[in-house]
């Protein structure tokens, strides 16, 4: 459970700070092809289990 409230803070970080960003964001990723948001998809996965495994390791 605290993992997910530690996501849910994280995630509410840009929303509070800069409503303004992330609306433009959303119109930058509603624009973008599936293809490119797949790749940026996949990219995030990897590089988020590269640092789950280095977190783990450490």
């Amino acid at each position: 459970m605290t993992i997910i409230g530690v996501v849910m803070i994280l995630e509410g970080i840009p929303y509070f700070t800069m409503p303004k960003k992330v609306k433009e964001m959303a119109e930058i990723i509603l624009s973008a092809e599936p293809r490119t948001l797949r790749y940026i998809g996949f990219g995030l996965m990897i590089g988020g289990l590269v640092f789950v495994a280095f977190g783990r390791s450490v």
